[in-house]
């Protein structure tokens, strides 16, 4: 893991250690490195040298060209007949290089009753830290590396009650830290919305003929 050269007698400046960095597509934060020289040998008349110092360097993934701040999209579900699942795929631009915590929450015209237990699957699988806070949120881990394949499954609840077309929105956040422990930066939120048809419970009106009346008398229409 060391390099060695050879500084020519007489040299004062002009020695420059060159060290690329890797353009990925994951966000790092600010990551820092150093570079410890230790210059040893002897001069011409036999005297010891030994020298030692240490720079450092910062390689920043926050702004600039090479950037990769993360953005979070949160698809519409479209519409949803009452009964069946509605699901809100949610995906990242770019990867984190680090564990992160996603928040949500559920809104628009549904009331309790007209959902399920909400559950979520990262690439097919449950998602780790899975808790429904007791703010009304839900909150789970979303894995280092990850981009898509997050899915936030919310069952409706088929009842007998017409209530048309009802909205439902989930506003996502996602927060955290890069492994450097640079904290993420940016509009970190989106929300999506569906519709939960209800087209099965439409009231129909039925009136009974009242049948033949004998003049006088009351006809009834049930």
């Amino acid at each position: 893991g060391n390099y060695s050269f050879t500084v020519p007698a007489g040299t004062t400046g002009g020695i420059a250690v060159s060290v690329p960095t890797t353009d990925d597509v994951q966000y790092e934060g600010q990551e820092t490195f150093s570079i410890q020289a230790h210059l040893t040998g002897t001069t011409t008349a036999g005297t010891a040298v030994d020298l030692s110092d240490t720079g450092l360097a910062t390689i920043t993934d926050t702004e600039g060209a090479g950037e990769d701040r993360p953005t979070l999209s949160v698809a519409d579900a479209g519409r949803v007949q009452e009964g069946q699942e509605a699901q809100f795929a949610i995906s990242l631009s770019k990867a984190v290089d680090a564990d992160t915590q996603l928040t949500f929450s559920l809104g628009g015209q549904i009331q309790s009753n007209d959902i399920g237990a909400v559950s979520v699957t990262i690439n097919g699988q449950a998602a780790t830290g899975f808790v429904a806070n007791a703010d009304g949120t839900y909150s789970f881990t979303v894995p280092a590396g990850t981009t898509t394949g997050i899915v936030v499954h919310v069952p409706t609840t088929q009842d007998a009650v017409y209530e048309g077309d009802e909205s439902i929105t989930l506003e996502a956040t996602l927060s955290g830290h890069s492994a450097s422990g640079t904290a993420l930066l940016g509009d970190l939120s989106d929300e999506g919305e569906g519709t939960i048809t209800d087209g099965q419970d439409k009231p129909k009106l039925t009136v009974d003929d009242a049948g033949t009346v004998q003049e006088g008398k009351v006809a009834v229409f049930n």
